[in-house]
């Protein structure tokens, strides 16, 4: 019976060895995006709301997630808010302007809400428009690459 008891001991202490002594990977929290100037990407001389025409996630397999987002419309405030809308249906997060590497960057904060929290990246501004704003992402750590398309609404 002690033998029995004394391996049940040594499983249970085992396992929770295990269990709470591997090192998880540790996930940075995005910083709040800070609130953009007057001057910025999407701003008050594009006043009005817009649509993701096109995100592509490219990975091993292509990933056309575009219908994840379909009638969405989005108004980027001034004050760093971003309201996304479909009917009925508010979604509030936050986005910034930032500039890395001489880059001009967009930054969205949606916090873990599905599917908004895919935008939830730096992504650089490739291309602007009055009509359109092409942003990319290209993670070099896993060699995942991202292409949003906003159009004008």
């Amino acid at each position: 019976m002690k033998t029995n008891s004394k391996n049940i001991g040594i499983a249970l202490v085992a396992s929770v060895m295990l269990l709470f002594g591997c090192r998880k990977e540790e996930l940075r929290p995005m910083a709040r995006p800070t609130p953009v100037a007057a001057s910025s990407t999407l701003d008050n001389k594009d006043p009005g709301s817009w649509k993701i025409s096109s995100f592509h996630i490219k990975e091993k397999f292509n990933s056309d997630e575009t219908v994840k987002f379909e009638g969405w419309s989005f108004r980027f405030n001034d004050d760093g808010t971003v309201l996304a809308s479909r009917k009925e249906e508010k979604v509030k997060g936050h986005w910034g302007i930032k500039i890395q590497n001489r880059k001009e960057m967009m930054v969205f904060d949606f916090g873990g809400l599905e599917p908004f929290y895919e935008l939830n990246n730096y992504w650089e501004v490739a291309k602007k428009t009055p009509q359109y704003k092409l942003l990319q992402d290209n993670d070099d750590s896993d060699g995942t690459t991202g292409e949003l398309l906003f159009g004008k609404l």
